[in-house]
């Protein structure tokens, strides 16, 4: 982390990223130099939106890696640039693909990896994709994490099953320009009812015939948004994150007055 007339905050560029669509070599070549870019511009990790080098693809069998081939870019990548990165990718496996998130730091080792919990069954995804099991926190660079992707964040008890412990919440996402408002509004929701900072990552551009128009956002624990990305463009930009959470939760401390798993099973009991 870096310091700032005495308080922490963390470095990020966000890249709302236009791949090219189901080709993981172009994309790669292209996001090593935004890559590139964002180390000097002293960034200390990059994120990339949900299926970042494909697009929002079906065909998982040609999209999927073979040969653990995104994991070894990104370490190649981030040890040769020095910097932490989020990417978006299928693994590789057999049958249902797994639409996962995975987060190495800035020497190519593994922080975090998360499968999506909800597949977006009006794009027939969960046809194509197997759902994920685990809620995934841990920390980056200092500041505690939780992670959703895309269509998970219509899912407001996945990210109170995290809380209290990050004080990030990322969201990569394929998320397009017919529902863009509704991003917006979710993206504030979920940071005003966690008392986090939210930073959701979109892309941009046409990609197998949908239109996404970026507006990535970055959204502090009051609901307001700090930092965006331009509207119908790729766009890299930088934001810092603050550790300035636990200070916020004690001043103003909701979470302390929520109710239990156990009260709201019991409500639903008593209703039967």
């Amino acid at each position: 982390m870096m310091k700032k007339k005495g308080v922490a905050f963390l470095k990020i560029a966000v890249a709302q990223f236009s791949p090219t669509w189901e080709n993981k070599e172009q994309s790669m070549a292209k996001a090593e130099s935004w890559i590139k870019e964002a180390a000097q511009k002293n960034a200390e990790f990059i994120f990339f939106p949900e299926l970042s080098l494909t697009g929002f693809s079906m065909k998982v069998d040609s999209i999927r890696d073979q040969l653990n081939e995104t994991e070894s870019f990104m370490k190649s990548s981030a040890i040769k640039n020095q910097i932490g990165i989020g990417i978006g990718y299928v693994p590789a496996g057999d049958g249902l693909g797994r639409n996962t998130y995975l987060i190495v730091d800035a020497n190519g080792e593994q922080l975090l990896s998360y499968d999506k919990i909800h597949p977006f069954s009006f794009a027939k995804e969960d046809q194509f994709y197997q759902g994920g099991e685990r809620v995934i926190t841990g920390n980056i660079g200092g500041i505690p994490v939780g992670i959703g992707i895309c269509f998970d964040l219509r899912f407001p008890e996945l990210y109170r099953a995290m809380m209290p412990k990050p004080h990030l919440l990322l969201i990569p996402a394929n998320w397009p320009l017919a529902r863009i408002e509704q991003w917006k509004i979710l993206l504030r929701a979920r940071a005003v009812e966690n008392q986090v900072f939210v930073m959701g990552i979109n892309c941009a551009g046409n990609l197998g015939g949908v239109y996404y128009s970026g507006e990535s956002i970055v959204v502090n624990p009051l609901g307001e948004v700090i930092y965006s990305g331009k509207k119908d463009s790729e766009d890299l930009f930088l934001c810092e994150i603050d550790d300035q959470i636990e200070k916020m939760r004690q001043h103003f401390p909701v979470l302390e007055d929520r109710k239990s798993r156990e009260f709201w099973t019991l409500v639903q009991e008593s209703e039967k």
